[in-house]
């Protein structure tokens, strides 16, 4: 099944890498990929992509989990809110992830597509239930 998307999508990767190989694995993105240098931390590296290229980035040799990022915030103080408390802040940000960018990532790392997904016949009537 041919999945069409608009071209230049952009989505901002992040893969886990073995402690000690951030800098072989930033090489690789560059090389494999021709991206800007990703951004390199202790166990990761973070890079933009164009979404149709995310199968590419899965074949990686040096990234051992990749992730497309649909959400990025800090929550500041979860650790001394009360166990309710986070778990309330955390469910309050659920409705700002990108969900359909979520899907649409799948999708193309799959091949396929998801029954009532991003360009599926019943996507108008799916709704997340937090309740």
């Amino acid at each position: 099944m041919q999945i069409s998307r608009q071209l230049n999508i952009w989505r901002k990767l992040y893969g886990s890498v073995i402690t000690g190989f951030e800098s072989v694995s930033g090489v690789e993105v560059v090389s494999k990929l021709q991206t800007d240098p990703p951004i390199i931390g202790r166990g990761f590296v973070q890079f933009i992509l164009d979404a149709q290229r995310i199968p590419e980035a899965l074949r990686l040799r040096s990234v051992d989990n990749m992730f497309a990022v649909v959400y990025e915030d800090n929550l500041e103080g979860l650790r001394r809110d009360t166990i309710n408390d986070a778990m309330n802040r955390i469910k309050n940000e659920i409705p700002r992830i990108n969900w359909k960018t979520a899907v649409e990532c799948w999708e193309i790392a799959h091949g396929k597509q998801i029954p009532g997904g991003v360009g599926g016949r019943h996507a108008n009537r799916i709704r997340l239930d937090l309740g």
